[in-house]
């Protein structure tokens, strides 16, 4: 059999984004290619299928018919010249004959597709094939789909009569990719239909889950995130209901079809609130002039479409009619944003140029039906989205890693104000309130370590500030700290208490340990020349703490009372908790 049909027709971002422009710039060169070279090759492929079709034997010809009880008369057939186009008599019924021959036996399986209409098929009399209501259907019709007929063997030459049902007069007698060929070809032209949502479908799952992972640990952008996840999700499901291969799993044609032309209207609403969510403020007003736009236009095609008045028919011819426009400010608002610097912007060019170059291909395509196939060519822009994701991506990711860098040297700076406000600026040891937070602290680890105070008061300190000034008392407080500092290793702490009086934490020494580490300080602050014109001496209470049941208030009285036996007992001395000086 063969069969043949004759057809005429924001303000600029941080240093670090120069970096990241560099890279985006090549991204977006390498990312507008390959989408280039994909949408040519997605035409290839389907033009190739489509090549395999088989030749007519003679012409189409089409009868309009007032109701489905009429049936054509033989004198009224007039030449169909496009049966990818509908016929205009401005009514709902239609016949069409198809001449067929059996030439290539192989080529048995019959391929169309249909919106808005019911079908039925007649060969020799025979009805082979039907389907939906011939008649209305309430309230949404009869959808989109397409339909694969396997013809009954014949011999020599025979005739299909096909009767249809529209929904609206514009839609009638439109029959795409009607073709003869074998069912492998047909099978295949299904998929073939689909190759640019397989194609793209993947590139959206893969950028949702890297958007999504980045969003809940990211410091910044989240609305842009959740705004450019929201429109790859509405591709995703757009491309589904679009898609061919879908009829096999779900066959439920108004249910795709008024799915799919809603979400077209959210295609713009959605990419341009990732646009606004970019450019600075005094911009933002434009682009949400143009979504409010694309909004209400939206809104009323629903209601009209839910009012049974199709809404969404004459507003796809509007939305667009308004995209061009539409985009044109939206665009004029990211050159205004990139002349300030803004990389976002830069990086968004090329997305916002590629799906709104193809959304209107594809508009012009419905509308005028340039080429045969059914298949939207939108969807390949989401391979413009590559570099943007990924260059925001690193945008953020610098950004934030500057942020952390900034809270890093900010908490450094804090825990050094603090520990400086815990320092004796005069002696350098560290002071009073740090000696009562430091002493719970040790005192509460329980039986971790066993330690000793050692309780100092310099001698006769008030003689050296009246004799020679409280200058030369500052220096012998200082001279004094840092000689009992050079005797010790970095596991002691040395507090100043206030005035001439300092306190020794002593790690890991019992009575006896601390009170033989107290006799050398004394001996050796006895012995140095703090003081040039008479020698400083010292007095020591030592005391032990005795664990987890010995309060740092009873340890701390115990070391204080060691110190005043030491000085009552003549000063430049050392006693211990409990006993007499040394």
């Amino acid at each position: 059999m063969s069969i043949s049909i004759s057809c005429s027709k924001r303000r600029g971002l941080s240093e670090e984004m120069d970096v990241v422009a560099d890279t985006g710039d090549e991204m977006m060169k390498w990312f507008g290619r390959a989408a280039v070279l994909l949408f040519f090759c997605c035409m290839a492929a389907m033009g190739a299928v489509r090549g395999e079709a088989a030749a007519l034997t003679g012409s189409v010809f089409y009868q309009a018919v007032p109701d489905g009880e009429t049936l054509p008369a033989e004198e009224d057939w007039k030449p169909d010249e496009d049966l990818s186009a509908p016929v205009q008599s401005g009514g709902r019924w239609l016949w069409l004959s198809i001449p067929i021959a059996d030439k290539f036996p192989d080529e048995n399986t019959l391929f169309f597709s249909t919106e808005g209409q019911a079908v039925r098929i007649w060969m020799d009399g025979a009805l082979i094939y039907s389907d939906g209501v011939m008649g209305p259907v309430r309230p949404f019709g009869h959808g989109y789909r397409w339909h694969r007929v396997v013809l009954p063997a014949f011999n020599g030459t025979s005739r299909l009569l096909v009767q249809l049902y529209a929904d609206h007069p514009y839609e009638l007698g439109r029959l795409g990719d009607f073709s003869l060929a074998s069912e492998e070809t047909q099978m295949m032209r299904v998929f073939t239909e689909d190759i640019p949502y397989a194609a793209s479908l993947p590139v959206c799952v893969l950028m949702i889950a890297v958007m999504s992972m980045y969003y809940f640990n990211q410091l910044a952008w989240k609305r842009l995130n959740i705004h450019l996840i929201l429109l790859l999700l509405v591709l995703i499901v757009w491309m589904v209901s679009l898609s061919q291969v879908r009829q096999l799993l779900l066959d439920w044609p108004v249910f795709w079809r008024e799915l799919s032309l809603f979400l077209l209207f959210l295609i713009p609403v959605t990419a341009d609130m990732v646009l606004y969510e970019i450019v600075e403020l005094d911009l933002k007003r434009r682009i949400l002039q143009v979504v409010g736009a694309y909004s209400v236009l939206t809104a009323l095609a629903l209601l009209a479409e839910m009012l049974m008045l199709d809404g969404f028919h004459y507003g796809q011819k509007l939305l667009y009619l308004l995209l061009l426009p539409g985009q044109a400010v939206v665009l004029d608002c990211l050159l205004v944003s990139i002349g300030r610097g803004n990389v976002y912007a830069r990086f968004a060019m090329l997305p916002m140029v590629g799906v709104s170059a193809l959304a209107l291909f594809d508009g012009l395509n419905q509308t005028l039906h340039l080429f045969p196939w059914q298949t939207r060519l939108l969807p390949l822009g989401v391979y413009t989205f590559i570099s943007f994701v990924v260059c925001m991506l690193r945008a953020q990711l610098l950004r934030e890693r500057r942020m952390q860098e900034q809270e890093v040297a900010l908490t450094y700076k804090i825990a050094q104000a603090v520990e400086w406000s815990e320092i004796d600026a005069l002696t350098g040891c560290r002071n009073r309130a740090a000696f009562d937070t430091f002493l719970r602290e040790a005192a509460r680890r329980g039986n971790e370590r066993t330690f000793s105070l050692i309780m100092m008061d310099i001698d006769h300190f008030k003689d050296v500030n009246d004799t020679y000034g409280h200058d030369m008392g500052d220096k012998v407080l200082i001279r004094f700290a840092e000689l009992v500092r050079g005797h010790l290793d970095h596991r002691f702490r040395f507090f100043r208490w206030g005035g001439e009086e300092f306190i020794l934490y002593c790690p890991d020494r019992d009575l006896h340990q601390a009170v033989q580490l107290a006799e050398d300080l004394c001996r050796k602050i006895g012995r140095a020349e703090i003081l040039p014109a008479r020698p400083v001496t010292v007095s020591m209470g030592v005391a032990f703490w005795h664990g987890a049941d010995d309060p740092w208030t009873a340890l701390f009285r115990r070391a204080d009372e060691a110190l005043y036996r030491a000085k009552r007992a003549g000063r430049n001395r050392v006693a211990a908790e409990g006993g007499s000086p040394e």
